[in-house]
């Protein structure tokens, strides 16, 4: 009888690298994958990808004068690997909370942070690499979310440090013209990384890049000083002793400022998330709450409506 292996699609269970038994394949054993799948096989150290329906010995020890005898005689090592290549798919990337990327508002002169979000799509281009960078765990599967987290990790510094460099000195409102460039040397500087990882990048955008969620409050407060009200303010309530420092805070507006005001709206994001979480949306990988409409998350980039 022959010994067959059928390798079917784990697509509904968002597999996209799963190891099949390797145990007791003989050198005449035939792997047949659903098509859609690779397979790698490796043998002795010998590895061999196919997406077709072949034996094992073909596979690993191509040529006359490499094939095995003995052909029921099962191979001291074998393992198998089954690669969805349906796996080209779309993952978002993120830059907010604590990857937000300090810079100034040129326009009024305040220090503050800027907030990125897009999407990149990648196919896996070399299977024996990927297989290397990617771990599979404990039940021996990759799954979609698995390398949706590498990417993020292996991703944000780089995304992170271009951007950076790209808006220093510049007025944020004025960065969309050069989406365009930003995307195209973006997507070759992770490809510099992600390819010897055995994936390639073949598209990269950038949805939006604009003023942390805390700017709002830094502007108003800018302004404020700016005409005076604020400081008036404080006069005419008796406030005088509190002058000097508020308006050191207004017009430097500082990044521990910024970290004290988000610090309240958080607290209070919270008292509001009990009584109307209806209304709010709530990040499912961090759990941050997020303004109503909110497409992003504002502190990990997490797409938010699906």
């Amino acid at each position: 009888m022959e010994n067959r292996i059928e390798i079917k699609k784990r697509s509904a269970e968002g597999v996209v690298v799963w190891r099949i038994d390797g145990q007791n394949v003989t050198p005449n054993t035939v792997i047949a994958p659903e098509r859609g799948i690779t397979v790698l096989v490796t043998v002795d150290g010998e590895s061999q990808t196919t997406s077709k329906e072949c034996v094992a010995n073909s596979l690993v020890n191509p040529g006359k004068g490499k094939k095995l005898l003995g052909g029921n005689k099962p191979y001291e090592r074998c393992e198998i690997y089954a690669f969805d290549q349906s796996s080209e798919f779309e993952a978002e990337w993120g830059l907010g909370g604590p990857t937000a990327i300090a810079c100034r508002d040129v326009e009024i002169g305040v220090d503050c942070t800027a907030v990125a979000f897009g999407t990149y799509r990648y196919k896996i281009e070399s299977f024996i690499a990927f297989k290397n960078a990617i771990p599979l765990d404990k039940s021996g599967v990759v799954t979609r979310n698995t390398v949706r987290e590498f990417l993020r990790n292996e991703t944000t510094d780089i995304i992170r440090a271009y951007l950076a460099s790209k808006i220093a000195g510049k007025d944020l409102r004025d960065c969309g013209k050069f989406f365009g460039t930003y995307q195209e040397e973006l997507m070759e500087a992770l490809n510099e990384k992600l390819n010897a990882k055995g994936i390639n990048v073949y598209s990269f955008g950038i949805s939006r890049l604009a003023f942390g969620p805390e700017h709002e409050a830094l502007l108003k407060a800018a302004n404020k000083v700016k005409g005076g009200n604020y400081l008036n303010h404080l006069m005419n309530e008796g406030e005088s002793e509190n002058i000097d420092l508020e308006a050191k805070r207004a017009h430097d507006v500082t990044i521990p400022l910024m970290n004290a005001q988000n610090g309240i709206r958080q607290g209070n994001n919270s008292d509001r998330g009990e009584r109307s979480s209806g209304s709010k949306c709530i990040c499912p990988r961090c759990n941050t709450i997020n303004e109503a409409g909110a497409i992003y998350c504002s502190r990990c980039g997490e797409k938010l409506h699906k």
